[in-house]
């Protein structure tokens, strides 16, 4: 009790030495603190038991801590402090534009825009980079004030990401309304509009001839044999409802190398069957439904309302058949992007076959089986090399899960390349992989002690000896051009 009183005494008369000004600015917490440390430092508390002193110092924290103050929250200080933000956000365009710069004004891909005059507040030049149809990247040069500049990038930040005609649709109240410009710049974000604009009838005056084109000489129509390989076909639409378009597609190391199509209705949906078919030559069929959208078709096309149907019939088409080529392929496809049986299994154990195929450093395959009774129950591998390699392997181990030691055995080079349509130059893939399965094999026998039949694989002998001979052509060719 003597220390607690000492201390409480001693804090009162602290307390009154303090101006109240500073204890109110201070805060209670701030004055315990002061008054805790002076106190120390004073004549008083030499006469204190030290222990004591702490005992009651840390209460009366604790109960300074306790207290806890309420807290009522006015809505309109929360309406307040979004409006803060909005206008931080939108001075942050005043104090660090963006998209400064240029772009090459002669690429195809690219247009430019002038509007303004400095005599009456301001120039702005923008310019726009265009991808099927959707504005990728946007620059502005602005000579003129602090609010044109903001305007200016304001306008190109707005615009990235959308079609033509959402950037056309970029009104300057908008622009105005945003920056929360005064009635005297107001005008400007009508000339940072009008940049827009012009950027835009700029790309479509590059490309007027080839939209026509799609028009009046539509490219790709026809059709492909659908009974070849890595082919996919797709019907959409029905004539009685505005239109009915047929799409094919030819698919080769998940590319589309060639697009057709046959059209019943009017020329948009022609024209847009014909766009189409340009715009995914090329592309990756996985991507094909994240690309193409019907507004960038119809913005490009410069399809009025009543046609635009006819972008969105076109853009179903394509991923209607690449959706179709992605479900007749998609097992053979899965060893590519997500392989099976990927790890390793007890390379010690009687039941399991282990090899290496392959040369280290270079690809190599580590391949292990589980046999029982004759039977492969499981297969890892591990494979150091490229996609094919891997790809290979998982098809394999898929492949000899549940067949009999003789049946994996006999599996061939050339069955693994053409079950996964592997190019020329990939074929030693499938060796390494069907090397790999024989000699775990030949390991498993080795540790149950049954004969190992050595029989040549004539099939893979005879691809080998096929890929290795066109290697030698190939590298003798090159040589001798150069």
């Amino acid at each position: 009790m003597l220390a607690r009183g000492a201390s409480l005494a001693t804090a009162h008369s602290i307390r009154a030495a303090i101006p109240a000004a500073t204890r109110a600015s201070r805060g209670a917490r701030a004055y315990q603190e002061t008054a805790c440390t002076d106190f120390r430092k004073s004549p008083a508390a030499a006469f204190l038991d030290p222990k004591a002193f702490a005992a009651a110092d840390a209460d009366s924290k604790a109960r300074a801590e306790s207290i806890k103050l309420p807290v009522e929250v006015d809505e309109r200080v929360m309406t307040d402090a979004t409006e803060e933000a909005r206008a931080d956000a939108a001075h942050d365009h005043f104090v660090r534009p963006r998209n400064a710069g240029t772009m090459d004004k002669k690429a195809e891909d690219v247009g430019s825009g002038l509007a303004g005059t400095a005599s009456r507040g301001g120039v702005i030049q923008i310019q726009i980079q265009v991808e099927g149809g959707v504005i990728k990247d946007a620059k502005f040069k602005t000579l003129g004030c602090n609010s044109i500049v903001a305007c200016s990038s304001f306008a190109t930040e707005s615009i990235l990401g959308k079609s033509l005609v959402k950037a056309e649709n970029l009104t300057s109240a908008s622009i105005s309304a945003e920056l929360k410009l005064s009635p005297s710049e107001v005008h400007l974000s009508s000339v940072a509009r009008d940049a827009v604009r012009k950027a835009v009838a700029n790309y479509r005056a590059k490309h007027r001839g080839a939209i026509q084109d799609h028009f009046a000489q539509p490219r790709n129509m026809g059709t492909i044999d659908k009974q070849g390989p890595d082919m996919a076909t797709a019907p959409v639409g029905k004539a009685s409802r505005g239109g009915l378009i047929y799409m094919q597609l030819r698919v080769q190391d998940e590319v589309i190398q060639e697009a057709k199509f046959k059209a019943i209705g009017c020329s948009s949906v022609v024209a847009s069957g014909s766009y189409v078919t340009e715009a995914i030559i090329g592309m990756s069929v996985a991507d094909v439904e994240e690309k193409l959208t019907s507004e960038a078709i119809a913005s490009l096309l410069q399809l009025p309302a009543a046609k635009a149907h006819s972008a969105a019939l076109a853009r179903d088409a394509a991923c209607a058949a690449a959706a179709n080529y992605m479900q007749e392929h998609g097992k053979v496809h899965m060893h590519f992007f997500k392989p099976c049986n990927v790890g390793e299994l007890d390379k010690t154990a009687a039941n399991v076959g282990f090899a290496i195929a392959g040369q280290v450093p270079g690809d190599f395959v580590q391949m292990y089986v589980n046999i029982e009774d004759g039977i492969i129950k499981d297969a890892k591998f591990k494979a150091f090399g490229c996609d094919s390699l891997t790809a290979c392997c998982s098809y394999a181990t898929a492949a000899i899960i549940g067949s009999s030691i003789a049946e994996a055995g006999s599996m061939t080079s050339a069955f693994l390349s053409e079950k996964l349509k592997l190019p020329p130059t990939k074929v030693q893939c499938s060796m390494l992989a069907r090397d790999a399965v024989r000699k775990s094999i030949a390991d498993y026998k080795s540790k149950q002690g049954l004969a190992d039949d050595k029989a040549s694989d004539p099939v893979s002998t005879g691809l080998f000896g096929m890929a290795r001979g066109a290697m030698q052509a190939v590298i003798g060719n090159f040589k001798a051009k150069n």
